[in-house]
């Protein structure tokens, strides 16, 4: 970094705490460098993802595609980012957020019709909008956007599942899994 940190950094414990965080993250870019080389991967397969979709949109329903593929990009980039701070319960979490944007980009590429739906969410009628809150649950399940995947591409679909399964014993949810990873360090 270019600056000095500020004057009172490190005097209390939330910057403290801060301070550890960023060491973490600098240890494990110099200690961990196939963990950095695969999130690099991983991070211009949404830079390419990104480009196509700006070049040409008719790709699949590219406002669904951008509306959610951003911040899908910008969670995956924020749990890297966290994994290598050491906070995997937390970094966890932040997947799950950036694989079930992913997985809604994909289900409104494919149902284009749904996309009012999903904005009616906060519509300012309030019966307007509770009555849609009900088909909104209904339509709006990253399970079935899973099964949905899985019927298109299989191999996909199949990972998809696993990496959700796995964020969610890892602590996407409160579990024990979750716990023990957070207190094991």
């Amino acid at each position: 970094m270019d600056f000095p940190p500020p004057s009172q950094w490190g005097k209390d414990r939330l910057t403290d705490f801060f301070d550890t965080v960023y060491q973490n993250g600098f240890a494990a870019f110099e200690q961990r460098p196939a963990f950095i080389e695969k999130a690099r991967q991983i991070d211009g397969l949404f830079e390419v993802m990104l480009e196509e979709t700006r070049r040409d949109l008719s790709l699949g329903q590219a406002s669904a595609r951008i509306m959610f593929l951003v911040p899908s990009h910008r969670a995956f980039r924020s749990a890297a980012l966290l994994g290598m701070a050491g906070l995997l319960a937390e970094s966890a979490m932040v997947m799950r957020g950036c694989l079930e944007n992913a997985l809604y980009a994909f289900y409104l590429s494919e149902n284009p019709e749904k996309i009012d739906l999903w904005f009616s969410r906060h519509d300012q009628d309030e019966q307007l909008r509770r009555q849609n809150l009900r088909e909104i649950k209904k339509a709006f399940r990253p399970s079935d956007f899973i099964i949905g995947l899985e019927s298109v591409d299989r191999e996909n679909g199949a990972a998809a599942r696993s990496l959700y399964e796995s964020l969610i014993d890892m602590g996407a949810h409160p579990n024990m899994m979750g716990f023990y990873s957070a207190t094991e360090l």
